[in-house]
């Protein structure tokens, strides 16, 4: 997780590469992905789906890595992830991440969920 928290992106890579596991979460429940997500680090975020990272994972939230995107308004990764999660999961408040963008008032990442969730 010090590779991504610190978004040395090489070392990332190197450690892919050696087969690191991107399953592990930390003492909160959040998986490299969670790590990316929350530091709006995109091409680490691109990089982690990429090697198949487990995009559904929830913490011990209830925060999937699209949960935590919506919640950062991060649009880019908002996109990046909608397009490759299930978008129905639904944190410890009940919401999907559509409903979460609608409570939160973010108009731009709740039109964009909509239409993604249409098609």
């Amino acid at each position: 997780m010090i590779a991504i928290d610190s978004g040395n992106q090489s070392l990332a890579t190197l450690l892919l590469k050696l087969n690191a596991s991107l399953d592990l979460q930390d003492n909160r429940g959040n998986t490299p992905l969670h790590h990316a997500v929350m530091n709006a680090s995109s091409g680490m975020v691109e990089l982690l789906l990429e090697n198949r990272a487990p995009v559904n994972r929830k913490n011990r939230q209830g925060m999937s890595p699209l949960h935590c995107a919506v919640e950062r308004g991060n649009l880019a990764t908002v996109q990046a992830l909608a397009s490759v999660t299930d978008t129905t999961l639904r944190n410890a408040r009940g919401e999907t991440p559509l409903m979460q963008a609608e409570r939160m008032g973010n108009k731009t990442i709740y039109k964009t969920l909509l239409k993604m969730s249409i098609k």
